[in-house]
């Protein structure tokens, strides 16, 4: 296959860094910047223009927001078939799923442990449900990144705080040593983090952190983040952001990562001046409650850009729930801290068998284990379900909605 890459963003480096195998087949990018960026992954950067002179297969357009934009150009202007078109994403999962690729990213949960109290943590709540209680250690981090050099990139967060992993700074500086990018996309409460620790962050180019802030202020922050210190937070993003500016780093990209809920309905406004102020991008959240009912749902629509404020909203409008949760099964299959495998980030009360752990018996082992495969098969609609209870997949809440609406993650129907 020859492929023309059309963008040259975030998006499109995210996904090259981890799949670099796609820059194998790929003949140049497409960019409005053509000629201004002469060459990018050792490739040219055309503009648009330029197309009509090069042979290729497929286009693949790895800019994220302009996607249908760029799609309907192709075939009107260039008069490209629609099935020589494809998104970035859809590319490499469809490898994934095909087993013509192993995973560049993998969920890996630092810690499940954490300081708050937070009102509707099912993992608080739950003494820690199935995950139980730890954090991950640096010599299995270690052996997971020198036994598999296809994992190019590692979420670090999921159920717990990061911070609070006493081995963390040696599995930043290890990550970095291997040229393996560290996230937590999932958050972070950013309560209890040493100033060294806040210059490792930038010294050794973690990616990207998502920062849990309910609120612009104390008084606010408090109500859903029990025991926790709003001030302290604010503290220590202006010291990150010092450090960054030391080290002439735009890592890590911080995210206010902001719940709407009856508290913070008031502190949007605020809450987004704040994070202009501070260099973070702002992501809205919706409440777990679903019994949350917003008092002027026009006016957080407009201030959040969200067309849906509550869970009963997104249902009503979304109504196969599972959304992508199946895909990283695929595109970033999990781990918990103590190396049992978990799938997705949606299992809590129940994973795997004891008997599929990574540290023990290897990734790949485990990833193409007869357990991995048959909830493969399930998601996708390859594998029936006739009772036997063998993975997590089968008493998931999105399960039932799957198999009624016969609407399985297929190649298909990806995005």
């Amino acid at each position: 296959m020859k492929y023309l890459i059309w963008g040259t963003g975030k998006h499109c480096d995210d996904r090259l860094f981890c799949y670099p195998q796609i820059l194998e087949e790929t003949v140049c990018f497409i960019d409005a910047r053509g000629g201004v960026i002469q060459e990018w992954y050792g490739r040219r950067v055309i503009v648009q223009e330029e197309i009509q002179n090069y042979a290729f297969d497929k286009i693949v357009i790895a800019a994220v927001q302009k996607y249908d934009e760029i799609k309907r150009l192709c075939m009107e202007q260039h008069g490209i078939g629609e099935d020589r078109i494809v998104s970035i994403d859809r590319l490499i999962t469809q490898k994934l799923i095909d087993g013509e690729w192993e995973p560049g990213e993998v969920i890996l949960e630092a810690s499940t442990l954490c300081q708050l109290d937070c009102v509707q943590c099912y993992m608080r709540k739950g003494n820690n449900l199935s995950y139980n209680a730890g954090y991950l250690r640096f010599s299995d981090f270690k052996k997971l990144i020198d036994e598999n050099p296809f994992i190019r990139s590692v979420e670090l967060s999921n159920n717990g705080e990061i911070f609070l992993n006493p081995e963390l700074d040696q599995i930043i500086a290890y990550a970095y040593e291997k040229n393996v990018r560290l996230t937590a996309w999932n958050g972070v409460n950013f309560n209890t983090v040493s100033d060294g620790m806040l210059e490792d962050l930038v010294k050794y180019g973690f990616r990207e952190l998502f920062i849990a802030l309910d609120g612009a202020s104390q008084e606010t922050y408090k109500i859903y983040r029990r025991k926790g210190d709003f001030d302290k937070v604010i503290e220590n993003i202006r010291k990150l952001n010092a450090y960054k500016e030391k080290y002439g780093s735009p890592y890590p990209r911080l995210t206010w990562q902001f719940v709407i809920m009856p508290s913070t309905e008031n502190d949007i406004a605020a809450a987004k001046e704040m994070a202009k102020e501070l260099g973070m991008e702002i992501s809205f959240r919706l409440t777990w409650d679903y019994g949350y009912a917003p008092a002027d749902p026009e006016r957080i629509k407009k201030e959040t850009g969200l067309d849906c404020i509550s869970r009963k909203e997104y249902d009503a409008k979304n109504e196969l729930m599972y959304n992508t949760s199946c895909l990283q099964l695929f595109t970033r299959p999990a781990i918990n801290w103590d190396g049992r495998f978990v799938g997705c980030c949606c299992p809590a009360y129940d994973l795997y068998p004891d008997s599929e752990n990574v540290f023990e018996k290897g990734f790949l082992p485990v990833y193409h284990s007869d357990n991995v495969n048959f909830a493969k098969g399930l998601v996708t609609g390859r594998q029936k379900d006739e009772g036997e209870k063998r993975v997590p997949c089968q008493t998931c809440r999105f399960w039932p909605t799957m198999k009624k609406k016969n609407a399985y993650i297929v190649p298909a129907d990806l995005f």
